[in-house]
């Protein structure tokens, strides 16, 4: 088993690899054209926001347990809240890997957006970028100050990589399940705004929640998480998937298209044009 942070990043780094690789979709059928300008990008929010979750991201991994070390004893099912102390048992490698998978399906619907909205790549790319970013770097920050045994540490037999790793101790809160919610928040808050009239806005929001849902329940259920690990890790990725692309809804009046702070890129047949407003 890996530790809670090398799925995710693989997806985040498949992600920007994406941002730089030419577009080659013009629409996607069956939609209407996306409202322009939903997402005005912006330096003064998207500076602060980008160098947050960079900065959490990054300086969590110097205070990581990779050193923590398991004295051997089973930890006690007695000292749990009495809430979690049910899902205390034996780990499940098979409900693990179909987590991941639940956890890459999540992560991968709002690039959809690339092919949904063409035009409106970068927005999309950038909050995106900036919400995973966020969400990652408050979620280890959270493992690394709380510390707290995983479920299979109440059982027999712990999963020997996760110990001799020390991911043994990053169960709150669940890192699964934060990126996947954020992802779920990301993507039906931006298909909403850019698609208002979509009879597809609600199938939308409901299938991303429902895979994020599906994956904390697998993280429960293979005994990587308590439910009140769970439970945090969906409201620091709710809130971070919903309060990325909202601060920039609100900053459209201050700086949409030709004002101060906005950024802007077309394309041409001759290339590629930025167009920086400060």
């Amino acid at each position: 088993m890996r530790p809670d942070t090398g799925f995710p990043a693989r997806i985040i780094c498949f992600f920007l690899l994406l941002v730089f690789v030419p577009r080659t979709v013009s629409g996607f059928p069956g939609l209407p054209e996306p409202r322009a300008g939903a997402f005005p990008l912006c330096l003064p929010l998207d500076i602060p926001l980008f160098a947050a979750g960079a900065g959490l991201t990054v300086s969590a991994l110097f205070f990581s347990d990779s050193g923590a070390e398991w004295d051997g004893v089973q930890y006690d099912p007695g000292s749990l809240p009495a809430f979690d102390r049910p899902f205390a048992h034996a780990y499940s490698f098979g409900l693990d890997a179909a987590g991941d998978v639940l956890l890459g399906i999540s992560m991968a619907a709002p690039l959809s957006l690339l092919a949904f909205a063409p035009e409106e790549w970068l927005p999309v790319s950038v909050m995106y970028a900036e919400t995973l970013l966020l969400a990652n770097g408050i979620k280890e920050t959270l493992k690394n100050a709380v510390r707290r045994p995983r479920p299979f540490m109440y059982a027999d037999n712990p999963p020997r990589r996760d110990v001799e790793s020390g991911d043994f101790l990053r169960s709150f809160p669940s890192g699964h399940t934060t990126m996947a919610f954020a992802s779920a928040a990301f993507f039906s808050y931006t298909f909403a705004e850019y698609f208002p009239e979509s009879p597809w806005r609600w199938p939308v929001v409901a299938g991303s929640f429902a895979f994020a849902a599906a994956t904390a329940g697998l993280r429960i259920a293979s005994a990587n998480h308590f439910p009140t690990d769970v439970l945090a890790g969906a409201l620091i990725g709710s809130a971070a998937g919903f309060l990325v692309p909202f601060s920039h809804t609100v900053m459209r009046k201050n700086c949409g298209e030709n004002k101060t702070g906005s950024v802007s890129v077309s394309f041409s047949p001759c290339g590629t044009s930025v167009r920086l407003c400060w």
